[in-house]
């Protein structure tokens, strides 16, 4: 039986040999998942692992070593500390969202009628459910495989939301909301290919835009309006140097107090406006 600390270097030097920017990181978080452990206390308890957990880890450091995403391999990922299940088909949660969760938790109170469009893993609608009282939460995803990891995440979690199969362009609300979340695809088709080769996994629809990026906040801005309450909130994720632009959107289409938010790594990732 091999020994965990000689499997773990051996892991660590595969990745770091393939470029994956996080190798010590990611060949612990594979061998805890090859061993079934859920901490890593419960991994330095152990001296050696048996053979059939060292081939499965050493087929899930090639795996990673081909640069398929670590949170496939595991099928699950953290954001706003819970844990998400994610697997091919659906968009990975990634912590620069944690911003717009911020944001809507400032702006929203006690039993919120709350839309999530794009809404993905349901990441976001479900961590707003979870964290405001009462919350009337909606979310809404068109891809059939983002639709079955939406809806098994909502079960996980024991939230009550109400899952809408429906395209944000098209989608006609049948209620008023006081908060409209989205984190849409906001990525230019020519950039696409540049991207790096982890997000080529993930699903093109859940990341290319038309109109250079900005379709989606082009038709969302107009469209969903209509269905704000007064004073109600529109908040987006935008990509990177996309806020300027958006913020002209929403002044534009008629918003008020028209703000942006920095995320972690100090760029500016959430613009929103209120009705």
């Amino acid at each position: 039986m091999p020994p965990i600390d000689r499997l773990l270097r051996e892991g660590t030097r595969a990745l770091q040999q393939a470029g994956i920017p996080s190798p010590l990181f990611d060949a612990r978080e594979l061998l805890m998942h090859a061993l079934g452990l859920s901490s890593r206390m419960e991994l330095y308890r152990l001296a050696t692992v048996e053979e059939n957990a060292a081939t499965v880890y050493r087929q899930l450091i090639l795996r990673r070593a081909q640069r398929y995403p670590l949170q496939y391999l595991l099928g699950f990922w953290e954001f706003y500390g819970r844990r998400f299940s994610v697997r091919e088909g659906v968009l990975i949660p990634r912590a620069d969202t944690e911003c717009l969760i911020d944001c809507a938790l400032q702006a929203a109170g006690k039993g919120a009628a709350i839309l999530d469009l794009c809404s993905g893993t349901g990441a976001i609608a479900i961590t707003l459910a979870l964290e405001i009282d009462g919350a009337q939460v909606d979310a809404l995803e068109l891809s059939p495989s983002a639709l079955e990891v939406l809806r098994e995440n909502v079960q996980s979690h024991r939230v009550s939301i109400r899952v809408l199969s429906a395209d944000a362009l098209t989608y006609l609300p049948d209620r008023l909301y006081s908060l409209i979340t989205c984190n849409p695809p906001y990525i230019d088709a020519q950039d696409y290919a540049h991207l790096q080769p982890e997000v080529l996994h993930e699903p093109e629809m859940a990341l290319v835009a038309d109109h250079n990026g900005f379709a989606f906040y082009e038709v969302v801005t107009e469209r969903y309006r209509d269905f704000l309450l007064p004073g109600g909130l529109l908040l987006f994720e935008v990509g990177v140097g996309q806020a300027e632009t958006v913020r002209t959107l929403l002044a534009n289409a008629g918003y008020q107090n028209v703000f942006s938010r920095l995320d972690v790594q100090g760029i500016e990732r959430v613009v929103g406006g209120y009705l």
